[in-house]
């Protein structure tokens, strides 16, 4: 007989996951993630620091500093203006503006009284400065040093001095309009100033000064101090013993001819140099002074027949013609195919040489600038 086959036998049950071991999983992951949440907060730091401190330094930089810090400009001396013998026409004086911080002042009228005897503006003037709270107040510009030395003395509260400078000429009448000025920042707006501001401006300098947010200074040197750089100083081919010899004679044709200004320019010939310059107007009343502007190089003028002083004088020194050598003088003659004539017809007539001066004759001017020729009326 056949035996039954042998009973399967069952096959294992399946274990699950350890409990351990599911947990250390979970926990590797989740520091996993917090490991890199860790590293990217790290990297975006850098990455601000970098942009904080490498890329944007210079800018936080200054605004840090721009708390604590101002750059104040030291002004430059301006160059002095010579004649051609070396006198002084125009120069720079070193003086001081008084200003007030008027948060400091306790008692505006009783500090205003000191004040007025010094600098010699009326009590009440200084007082209403003082009450303004502003905190910066230029009470009196371009002092003298005995000015200052005079207020230092008595210390008076909130009471600083800035350096300036003062524009001064020794004869300001004599060269005003020749000289120009300068405006409120020092700088040439006129005359000669004007034109050789580059030169006598120099270079100002600059100093870092230390200041709490409020603006009060603090106890610290200056620093980063670049020093200023004078202006040059002009020497002129103007002589001044001669510009006052023509200002007289000029002042006085003009009373004689009751004229409403006057210009005078002496040249030297040989160079071309100006050795006077001379610019008078006369007022309502009659008073006659320098001209507000250079009218020599500044108004328009037509020459027309100052020009014939130049033929008339050449053909005299020549002894082409005298004063009284008479010429025949038509009322129009053609040259190169051109009509000149005279300003009023007259018919052909003989005219002595001063005849045509004083009538201002054209034609007769012509006649005598043949008589020179062409090379000596060119040198003329």
């Amino acid at each position: 007989p056949s035996r039954p086959p042998p009973a399967a036998r069952p096959a294992p049950a399946r274990r699950g996951p350890h409990p351990a071991r599911g947990d250390r999983r979970r926990r590797h992951r989740r520091l996993g993630r917090f490991g890199v949440a860790i590293v990217v907060v790290i990297g975006l730091l850098v990455a601000r620091l970098v942009l904080v401190q490498v890329l944007d330094g210079a800018r936080y930089a200054s605004y840090g500093a721009g708390e604590t810090s101002a750059k104040v400009s030291l002004p430059a001396t301006r160059g002095a203006v010579y004649d051609r013998n070396g006198n002084l026409l125009a120069a720079s004086v070193a003086t001081s503006d008084v200003v007030a911080d008027d948060f400091q002042v306790t008692h505006p009228t009783a500090e205003a009284a000191t004040l007025a005897r010094v600098l010699h503006v009326p009590a009440a003037t200084l007082a209403a400065e003082l009450s303004r709270r502003s905190g910066y107040v230029v009470l009196a510009a371009d002092q003298p040093s005995s000015v200052v030395a005079a207020l230092a003395a008595l210390a008076p509260a909130g009471i600083t001095f800035q350096p300036s400078a003062q524009r001064v000429a020794p004869d300001s009448s004599l060269l005003e309009p020749l000289l120009g000025g300068l405006n409120s920042t020092g700088s040439g707006v006129a005359g000669l100033e004007e034109m050789e501001n580059a030169a006598l401006a120099g270079r100002p300098g600059s100093e870092v000064v230390h200041e709490a947010p409020g603006g009060s200074p603090l106890p610290v040197a200056p620093s980063h101090v670049v020093a200023a750089r004078p202006g040059t100083s002009v020497v002129l081919t103007v002589d001044q013993p001669l510009q006052e010899e023509v200002t007289r004679d000029l002042t006085a044709e003009m009373a004689a001819q009751h004229a409403h200004s006057g210009v005078a320019v002496v040249v030297d010939v040989r160079t071309g140099a100006i050795l006077a310059m001379v610019d008078l107007l006369a007022s309502s009343k009659g008073t006659v002074g320098p001209a507000p502007t250079n009218l020599a190089v500044t108004s328009v003028y037509e020459p027309g027949s100052v020009m014939k002083i130049g033929t008339f004088s050449y053909a005299l020194k020549d002894g082409v013609v005298t004063p009284q050598t008479v010429l025949s003088v038509p009322y129009s003659k053609v040259i190169g195919g051109y009509t000149f004539q005279d300003a009023e017809y007259h018919p052909t007539q003989p005219m002595a040489a001063c005849e045509i001066l004083a009538q201002s004759s054209n034609i007769g001017t012509i006649e005598i600038a043949h008589a020179l020729g062409m090379t000596r009326l060119h040198r003329a």
